[in-house]
């Protein structure tokens, strides 16, 4: 069983129909401990370093190391420049995945889909934020819009309540009752009116360690037809919501983001309301919760295809987790450089499919926290 930590029993029965070898988990660790330590802590020369550079890697991506496939091993050290990252992640497993493996297997499933209030500070009116992840909730250190969006200040009649929104977020707020809503709108802004506005955290978890946050933000990936146009921000869990906190100054790499969440997928001690359970089983109780705080506005379900682990089929999340990384990214300018030196037939295979897949490739982790991932043969610095 690949899904659990370790091998725990084996057993190989002899011809004579007897049990001839047995595992137990405690010596299959010894042995992996023993076999795999005299080669960590082993020190081997770097041979052949120009012949290897000059067809495979450009010189800074070899370290000092050995050639597996004659001997030797090379280490490299683009795995060293990239730590952090926010990656498909496998709770089943407890490992993350690279972005190839998150695509094998993908399926529709349902999720919920809510509509929150978070109030303005200073203000009488809320923003409204879409999500289908209600367990990053507890993360929220940021609101994103979109700078050149109209916003609508809309005053619902019914609960004498103000919202602010997206025109077409009227649709996902009112549902099959918007011809009858009724609801005025009192002004219109544009997104990067909202920029800079703080706003009161759903939960208190992070709201003293991170008090210099709860802010609305700009960021071109908010789009306008899915949702209110307003988006919340958890950057542990998602690769656009870090993006756009590093590039609003909130996060970075001595100032990372609140991440709740285990190897195992369930809430730490950080998030003692939820602590032990499980973060898509944990959705039942963050809803209730927000339902007594009277920030839920409207709950439904979504079908929608998301990502399966490959290998329990159980649904992915994505996590922030230290990995080791092969920097693609770096190399994409020069890949397309050379991209336009060929020749292919059909044409529109080079201009269109295989341009665009290079154009938006992503670093490659290559690192797993499973017994059965290759070692990794890797030397570092002591001052790494």
């Amino acid at each position: 069983d690949l899904h659990r930590d370790k091998v725990d029993h084996i057993e190989i029965p002899s011809k004579k129909g007897k049990g001839m070898l047995k595992r137990v988990d405690e010596v299959f660790d010894c042995w992996f401990e023993s076999g795999s330590m005299p080669y960590a802590s082993t020190h081997y020369p770097f041979e052949n370093a120009d012949n290897f550079q000059g067809s495979l890697f450009p010189a800074d991506f070899i370290a000092e190391g050995l050639d597996q496939t004659r001997g030797w091993f090379y280490t490299l050290t683009v795995l060293g420049n990239k730590l952090f990252g926010i990656m498909p992640y496998s709770t089943a497993l407890g490992t993350p995945l690279s972005q190839m493996e998150a695509k094998q297997n993908e399926k529709t499933t349902q999720d919920p889909a809510i509509l929150v209030a978070f109030p303005v500070v200073g203000q009488t009116g809320s923003l409204v934020i879409y999500t289908t992840t209600p367990w990053t909730l507890p993360s929220n250190i940021l609101i994103a819009v979109h700078r050149d969006f109209e916003y609508l200040e809309i005053l619902d009649e019914k609960s004498g309540k103000q919202y602010f929104m997206m025109e077409s977020g009227l649709a996902a707020l009112y549902g099959k009752e918007l011809k009858k809503a009724k609801y005025k709108v009192l002004r219109k802004l544009q997104g990067k009116d909202l920029i800079g506005w703080k706003y009161e955290p759903l939960f208190p978890y992070f709201a003293e360690s991170y008090k210099e946050c709860f802010e609305v933000i700009g960021a071109d990936y908010v789009e306008a037809g899915e949702g209110t146009g307003i988006v919340h921000q958890a950057p542990a869990f998602g690769q656009e919501d870090y993006d756009a906190a590093v590039a609003s100054g909130f996060i970075g790499e001595k100032r990372l983001p609140p991440c709740p969440v285990d190897e195992k997928g369930q809430f730490t001690a950080e998030v003692p309301d939820y602590v032990g359970q499980h973060v898509k089983t944990a959705d039942k109780a963050i809803l209730k919760d927000l339902r007594s705080t009277g920030r839920l506005l409207v709950e439904s379900q979504t079908s929608h295809v998301d990502k399966f682990c490959w290998r329990s089929d159980t649904q992915l999340i994505r996590r922030a987790v230290s990995s080791w990384f092969i920097r693609v990214t770096n190399s994409i300018p020069e890949m397309l450089e050379n991209l336009e030196k060929t020749t292919w037939v059909p044409s529109f295979v080079k201009e269109k499919r295989f341009a665009n897949w290079i154009a938006n490739a992503h670093d490659w982790n290559v690192s797993r926290n499973r017994y059965w991932g290759t070692p990794i043969p890797l030397w570092v610095s002591e001052d790494f």
